[in-house]
């Protein structure tokens, strides 16, 4: 419920800052899908179609009007989202490619640390993992972020922990215990 709440919130802020203008029954359409999205669908691997296909079979027995998800409006609403997310930090200056990977991970690490949601950031190499978290290091400054979007936002310091085959569980802890000192 607090993650629902949080996506209802986020959506209203930016209909008032003019970036939107859903109605409120799109933004609790959204913020329910965003929820979903969130918590289950990035688990998934090669699951997620059946999933967001049984999703709106599910949402549209109880739904009626306006809240009813067309087919494909799951997957749409969630990737519009996540590229929202990812193009406050991504120029088309920058040379960055908005691929799925990067775009998720950012999707994810964002709504999490904004949460305060532990979240571990596990994938093959090359699946955007280290540029997710660099990018919201460098926009999450709080007042002092280049992007004011990003301004309302605390600042964040990133505690990054890369793993390998030689990696121990006392590397790990020793960098929580860093973590939480700081």
């Amino acid at each position: 419920i607090r993650l629902l709440n949080w996506f209802i919130d986020s959506l209203i802020k930016r209909v008032k800052m003019k970036e939107s203008n859903a109605s409120t029954e799109n933004i609790l359409k959204q913020s329910c899908v965003l929820t979903l999205t969130h918590c289950y669908h990035s688990r998934l691997n090669e699951l997620r179609s059946n999933y967001r296909t049984e999703m709106e079979s599910v949402w549209n027995r109880t739904q009626f009007g306006p809240l009813r998800l067309v087919p494909g409006e799951f997957n749409r609403i969630a990737v519009e989202e996540q590229k929202y997310y990812a193009k406050q930090m991504i120029s088309s200056k920058t040379g960055i490619a908005l691929n799925e990977a990067l775009c998720e991970n950012i999707f994810m690490i964002l709504v999490c640390i904004l949460n305060m949601i532990p979240i571990f950031v596990v994938g093959k190499p090359g699946s955007s993992k280290s540029l997710s978290i660099e990018l919201i290091g460098a926009h999450l400054n709080g007042k002092m972020s280049d992007v004011p979007f990003f301004q309302e936002y605390p600042a964040v310091e990133v505690f990054s922990y890369q793993c390998s085959p030689l990696s121990t569980s006392q590397g790990i802890e020793q960098t929580f215990r860093h973590a939480k000192r700081y």
